[in-house]
């Protein structure tokens, strides 16, 4: 089922949430200005989205956060230690780990495609 689909029913069975829609809304923020604007918890808190579908990842991003020093110091982790932080399971930090490896993989690509300078 689709994530945003869950996101609303979930606001149906309870209504006086006060963080209802607060996915959708982080989605809608993301997709209309990309990550300008958002803190480094936040960043990770929408990442986390994808592993943890129904749970609040805001604390998680601030633990990854305060343990790493920054998201720099997250993406670095090895997968070990990102499993010691509370809240940060298997499919999270898998999820960071590929997320690092691939943004590793996309620089090296980069650099292959840039023409030489003269």
């Amino acid at each position: 089922m689709n994530e945003e689909i869950k996101d609303e029913k979930k606001e149906a069975k309870n209504p006086k949430n006060l963080h209802a829609g607060h996915r959708k809304r982080m989605r809608q923020r993301f997709r209309e200005t990309g990550l300008a604007g958002f803190a480094e918890h936040e960043v990770l808190e929408l990442l986390l989205f994808y592993s943890n579908p129904q749970k609040n990842t805001n604390p998680d991003g601030h633990r990854l956060i305060n343990r790493f020093g920054s998201l720099k110091g997250v993406l670095d982790a090895s997968y070990e230690e990102l499993q010691e932080v509370e809240g940060i399971g298997e499919a999270s930090a898998t999820l960071i780990r590929l997320l690092a490896q691939i943004y590793k993989l996309y620089s090296i690509s980069e650099q292959r495609n840039k023409p030489l300078k003269k």
